[in-house]
């Protein structure tokens, strides 16, 4: 900075790096200078925003991005910023606007694309949210469109398929504690709401070729589970080492 105090390029770096490291006074006194240099790219309003947005500060942000946008319309991280800020204040009419601002100077945005499908999520419309989330995986298969397209895979009652999204999402970003939880409660979801095993078909004892003319016999093929029970032993001697008598086999049979 002491080289060229004027450098709009490293003042924007500066304001950023004292904005993260919680040096607010100085990050707004760096957002001043910058204004003051050139007010019509925005840049010194938009770390204006950042600080203020960062001291949870929303109306504040909300009005100097608003100012932003009218003065660069091109600016496209400004129209997302504003549309995430009026949608968490549930205003989606206005977030959809912004949204189409952002999707007008950037039609494959993968942001914009995940913020409208929050839009569309928190107006009902789940499948149309889905939609969005699916183009934007294809454009940037990273954890924000896998965690987001769980979450509306979720509120379809598609669990399984959530499932699969989070632990996605849980391997692209381990460090999120989100993605872990949610794909806990879609684990638990499915265990609860699992179907219970499909019944064993009961197969005609026909081959498996044309049925003849009578058609197939009505009886089921014996199964290891439900298969008939073997004949009762019949009395008497279990073998014969010889055929046994006529006699012998009248009393061997059992008593009507």
């Amino acid at each position: 900075m002491k080289a060229d105090p004027e450098d709009q390029t490293a003042l924007y770096d500066l304001g950023y790096m004292q904005a993260s490291r919680d040096d607010y006074a100085g990050a707004l006194a760096t957002a001043d200078r910058l204004f003051k240099l050139s007010p019509e790219t925005g840049a010194g309003l938009f770390i204006r925003a950042a600080v203020l947005r960062a001291q949870n500060k929303i109306p504040e942000t909300i009005a100097v991005l608003e100012d932003l946008v009218k003065r660069d319309p091109e600016h496209g991280v400004a129209h997302k910023s504003l549309g995430r800020l009026y949608l968490d204040t549930d205003r989606p009419a206005l977030a959809e606007k912004e949204v189409a601002a952002a999707l007008a100077l950037k039609a494959d945005d993968a942001e914009a694309l995940l913020l409208r499908a929050d839009i569309r999520a928190a107006q009902g419309d789940f499948k149309a949210a889905l939609a969005d989330d699916e183009k934007a995986v294809s454009l940037s298969p990273d954890f924000d469109g896998f965690n987001n397209r769980g979450l509306h895979r979720s509120a379809l009652g598609d669990h399984k398929a959530a499932l699969a999204d989070f632990r996605k999402a849980a391997e692209l970003d381990p460090q999120s504690s989100g993605a872990w939880y949610e794909m806990g409660q879609e684990r638990a979801h499915w265990a609860i709401r699992r179907p219970p095993p499909r019944p064993r078909i009961r197969r005609f004892a026909c081959p498996p070729t044309i049925p003849p003319p009578g058609g197939c016999a009505r009886r089921s093929m014996p199964t290891p589970a439900t298969g008939p029970r073997p004949p009762r032993p019949m009395s008497g001697p279990a073998t014969f080492s010889t055929p046994p008598s006529p006699g012998a086999r009248r009393a061997t049979r059992p008593a009507r």
